[in-house]
């Protein structure tokens, strides 16, 4: 089946005449192509664009027989400001592409191969992603992604440029080395493991650049992160740029404490640590809660906590180290420095 729908775009004359079709009117200044009648329909009742191939670097000569110059037209090969609606993107292949100001509704990704992307202030609805490849950077400038599931996915190692996401679902996603930079949260589940993830409310750096300075007021703006991690299972997160997790819901099995306020929590701890030496305590301060520019709250993992006691504690003082952690524990949670 897989093979069958990516082969018949470079073997078979119509899909050829289909692919020289859609693709011309990709790169092309047409907001909506006007020649979709021939093009078929999923079972989905979507159009079916299953296997198409638009891969950067990939050598047009095996889908069209036209010049490669008067397929890409004027568009220097940027896919800008087009509207794909009920599109089938099944084992398609858009790796290495740039998106800029298009607008994806009531589509369907699955396999869909999406590496190295560039997004630019597209704006994605109702869409489906299940397994595939979506990563690199994304939301550049603004972007929205609204009733979205992620289901499955890669996004490993992506880097986020202000997204929004609401009414998303993250379902057994991959996440690992995720940059969620200045990215907005409303109404969002995570499902399933979040690993070295990375929460920022700003993208600052990026703000203060000559290009970046004044093109967006939206960069100023920071909203409480409303997610559900009830869920997921957390691992490694950090946090910084002034991220509010005041509104977020922790795992369901306790196993994560909120940290209403990492610099009392900061105190708490250097305080202890004068009072008498502890590996721990250093642990703590090292690994747990070391300062990170704008950090206002954070997510303590007790799995990463007792990982780290098993690894850089010596086992004699293992159990004391336990120990010390209830009893500061208990008394963080008294303080509301803490909270489950």
């Amino acid at each position: 089946m897989k093979n069958k729908l990516i082969t018949r775009w470079k073997t078979e004359l119509l899909w050829r005449y289909k692919w020289e079709t859609i693709t011309k009117w990709i790169f092309s200044s047409k907001e909506i192509m006007d020649e979709d009648k021939i093009l078929e329909f999923t079972m989905g009742n979507n159009l079916d664009f299953r296997g198409y191939s638009l891969k950067a670097g990939r050598d047009f000569s095996e889908y069209s027989d036209m010049e490669y110059e008067d397929i890409l037209q004027e568009s220097k090969g940027v896919i800008s400001n087009k509207k794909f609606i009920n599109i089938d993107f099944s084992y398609a292949d858009f790796s290495g592409r740039y998106f800029e100001k298009c607008e994806f509704k009531n589509c369907v990704f699955k396999y869909t191969n999406m590496r190295n992307i560039n997004e630019e202030e597209c704006k994605f609805s109702n869409c489906y992603f299940f397994k595939g490849y979506y990563n690199a950077s994304i939301g550049l400038g603004e972007s929205f992604y609204e009733n979205i599931e992620f289901d499955s996915i890669s996004i490993s190692g992506s880097l986020m440029f202000w997204p929004n996401f609401k009414n998303c679902i993250f379902k057994n996603v991959k996440l690992k080395g995720v940059d969620f930079g200045g990215a907005h949260f409303e109404n969002v589940k995570f499902i399933g493991k979040v690993e070295d993830v990375w929460f920022r409310g700003k993208k600052e750096a990026y703000k203060k650049g000559r290009y970046w300075e004044t093109k967006y007021e939206r960069w100023n703006k920071i909203n409480p992160m409303r997610v559900d991690f009830s869920d997921a299972v957390l691992s490694y997160i950090t946090v910084s740029d002034y991220c509010d997790l005041s509104e977020v819901i922790l795992p369901v099995d306790k196993s994560c404490y909120l940290i209403n306020d990492i610099r009392e929590m900061r105190n708490y701890i250097e305080n202890r640590l004068m009072e008498s030496e502890s590996d721990f305590l250093k642990l703590l301060l090292k690994l747990q809660i070391s300062e990170k520019e704008g950090e206002k709250m954070s997510i303590l993992c007790l799995n990463d906590l007792y990982n780290q006691i098993k690894k850089f504690i010596k086992k004699e003082n293992q159990i004391d180290a336990l120990k010390l952690w209830e009893e500061i524990s208990t008394d963080l949670l008294k303080k509301n420095i803490l909270s489950k």
